[in-house]
């Protein structure tokens, strides 16, 4: 389970994905440069890339945190 922050950033961060994903539908929608749709890709990849390196980062210090509480047993 989330913590109340982690769930907030995690919810904001694919908020914003999501409006890059549309922007992208927008962009083939409009027949805009194929280069244009390519670095839009890009940058919803690396958002998603970001978030999922994020997310693992918060599991591994809380799971760090269970076993240091327990004395590693």
């Amino acid at each position: 389970m989330l913590n109340e922050d982690t769930r907030a950033k995690a919810l904001g961060r694919l908020r914003r994905i999501e409006g890059q994903v549309q922007g992208l539908q927008r962009m083939i929608d409009n027949d805009a440069y194929c280069v244009d749709i390519l670095l839009q890709i890009s940058a919803v990849q690396g958002a998603l890339d970001s978030g999922s390196k994020s997310e693992r980062q918060q599991k591994i210090e809380e799971l760090l945190d269970v076993f240091a509480r327990f004395g590693g047993k």
